[in-house]
């Protein structure tokens, strides 16, 4: 019975042994991948890509454990580092609001990280000094299609009821209607017609380098 008994716990121990390997030999797989998914993470980053590269941050942190090095540098990049990175993409597109409503997230985030909290601050300061004369600029992208469109719609309206296209300029600038959205953000700088056909050249008032061409062939001489 001793015999036995003296057995059985050595296959017990043989067993928790094979389980210990097991779970050592998993969790080192676990960190090689939790490694990569870093190294991929900050490519993603540096390129700029910070979708691609927060999803590989959280791979790092569901195959570290949570007391690793590896583990807190992801958490801190999802949690600090990629939002002011965020921050910054929307003061080069002068949205004011948009940063100061994320600043204060971020204020409440660390508000018991007195360094990080600084740097917060200090960056939500001088973007209310700056503010206090100034206000959120408007968003200066228009939608080029959504243009076209627009300005193709009209003159074939008018076609549709003249039986020709505009003439002259003044007839088109009436026909356009450059008082409206997303042609307020335009002026012509070039357009012939002979009422069958047209080429319209529109120049962006902002910048005067950027034009849009709308054509129908017709029979335009």
């Amino acid at each position: 019975m001793r015999n036995e008994l003296g057995v059985s716990i050595r296959l017990a121990a043989a067993i928790l042994g094979v389980i210990v390997m097991l779970q050592v030999a998993a969790d080192g797989s676990n960190m090689q991948k939790a490694h990569s998914a870093m190294e991929i993470a900050r490519s993603y980053k540096g390129q700029g890509d910070l979708r691609k590269a927060e999803h590989m941050f959280r791979v790092v942190m569901e195959n570290s454990p949570a007391e690793s090095n590896i583990h807190h540098e992801a958490k801190d990049e999802l949690e600090y580092y990629m939002p002011l990175i965020r921050i910054q993409r929307l003061l080069w597109d002068g949205k004011v609001r948009a940063v100061e409503q994320e600043l204060f997230t971020l204020q409440q985030a660390f508000e018991d990280q007195p360094l990080r909290l600084q740097e917060i601050n200090r960056i939500l300061n001088g973007l209310q000094a700056a503010a206090v004369d100034s206000k959120e600029k408007p968003d200066s992208k228009v939608d080029e299609k959504h243009v076209l469109r627009e300005a193709r719609t009209n003159l074939d309206s008018y076609y549709r009821q003249n039986n020709r296209y505009p003439t002259s300029r003044s007839t088109l600038a009436d026909v356009l209607d450059f008082a409206a959205s997303p042609l307020n953000a335009f002026e012509i700088e070039r357009y012939s017609s002979n009422g069958l056909g047209y080429l319209l050249v529109l120049r962006k008032k902002e910048d005067k380098t950027q034009t849009i061409t709308l054509q129908n062939t017709g029979l335009l001489q």
